[in-house]
């Protein structure tokens, strides 16, 4: 096939253009022709009075899922196409990012200071009287000059007279500790507020002027370790915990005295419901039989074959759909298709269902119940439909 635009005056695309709609270009067949979308859109089939017609939208690279840009990019979608930009603080094409240096992430010696460079990129640099990499400065003349001369103490000291040396030298402030010029912040033990060292099962509570770590309800310890707290058991026979349809009585095989609801009533004898079994009530519907079930030890009415129900009420079960045999079923744009594995003239094939303004992919079937689902990534859910295509609708939302 050849591929021709709108102003081909020669072959079957010299009249066939004027039928393609915008956004599509002529394709020669023989002595044929098709209209097909140009890249960067798709078809959305429409009934049209003579026919079928086919309208080319534009793809949304960015909600399906087709575009290349980086993880600190953002996808802006385009008539066609689509466009990267990085996100702020970050720099690039869009398909590669990378993060914009600031002074903060430059670890710059205390007696320097960070500008940025004629290209915008952040550098250390040494303060007056101080010369180095900006990452490590010395003073010019020494530690040992006196400070009045070049204050080259650090931020978190003063200049003071020292009666030993007989000098002015740099001395750290209150709260920090160093040579003058170098002064980092004493070390504190922390607090749990700060720490966040609680056990699990604690909370970090402010008493008595300071913040301490303190077990929750039903744990014992020191906060930091917390324990769940054992209760002792009190037996019925001393304390009345048996519901008031209930009994205390004496279980000679576990030697112990227990709680047992009375006759008429179900439960472990702390909770006790009067029973409703059928049994003893005929409260099942016409289309169920009462059965005793072994893993709860009572009587309960189940729905015959063939209906649906919790026994006391039964619907007759609905006919599942079932789907046509030696064929495919697949997904492509906003449709399911259907396609024999031998397609005649007569059976070549169907369109299931479609979905306007979806892309559709990872189309999976469920036999037993005749449903069909599949991902819609433009709306980032997932469809069920049945195998006719009726009933179409989300099934699980994001």
């Amino acid at each position: 096939s050849k591929l021709t635009s709108h102003s081909t005056v020669e072959g079957p695309c010299r009249q066939g253009s004027s039928q393609c709609g915008p956004n599509s270009k002529c394709v020669e067949e023989g002595d044929n022709f098709r209209c097909v979308c140009e890249q960067g859109y798709e078809y959305l089939y429409e009934d049209d009075v003579n026919g079928e017609k086919a309208t080319c939208l534009d793809i949304n690279e960015c909600t399906s899922g087709r575009d290349n840009c980086h993880l600190y990019a953002e996808c802006v979608n385009l008539p066609g196409s689509f466009a990267c930009r990085c996100l702020l603080g970050y720099s690039g094409n869009g398909v590669n990012c990378e993060r914009t240096l600031t002074c903060n992430d430059l670890n710059c010696d205390a007696n320097a200071e960070c500008d940025l460079g004629p290209n915008g990129i952040p550098v250390c640099r040494c303060k007056a009287g101080f010369e180095g990499d900006g990452y490590v400065c010395q003073h010019v003349g020494g530690i040992g000059e006196d400070c009045r001369i070049v204050n080259y103490c650090d931020s978190h000291a003063s200049c003071n007279f020292n009666p030993t040396a007989q000098k002015f030298q740099c001395q750290c402030n209150p709260g920090y500790t160093g040579d003058g010029v170098v002064c980092i912040e004493e070390e504190s033990p922390s607090t749990c507020d700060v720490a966040n060292n609680c056990d699990e099962n604690a909370l970090c509570v402010y008493q008595y002027g300071e913040y301490v770590c303190e077990c929750n309800s039903g744990f014992s310890g020191d906060g930091y370790k917390c324990v769940p707290e054992t209760p002792v058991p009190v037996s019925c026979n001393i304390e009345n915990i048996c519901h008031p349809q209930a009994l205390c009585v004496f279980d000679s095989s576990a030697d112990e005295y227990k709680c047992r609801c009375n006759a008429g009533f179900v439960g472990d004898g702390y909770q006790c419901t009067q029973s409703h079994e059928c049994n003893t009530v005929e409260n099942c519907d016409r289309n169920a039989q009462c059965t005793y079930d072994s893993s709860s030890n009572r009587y309960q009415c189940k729905c015959n074959p063939g209906y649906s129900g919790d026994g006391k009420s039964c619907q007759l079960e609905e006919a599942t759909p079932k789907f046509e045999g030696e064929s495919l079923l697949f997904a492509q744009g906003m449709s399911l298709l259907q396609m024999p594995f031998n397609p005649t003239r007569n059976n070549p094939g169907k369109l299931v269902l479609m979905e306007p303004y979806q892309t559709a992919i990872g189309v999976t079937t469920d036999c037993q119940k005749g449903h069909v689902y599949w991902t819609d990534v433009a709306h980032r859910v997932i469809r069920r439909a049945n195998y006719d295509g009726s009933n179409s609708e989300v099934f699980i939302k994001k």
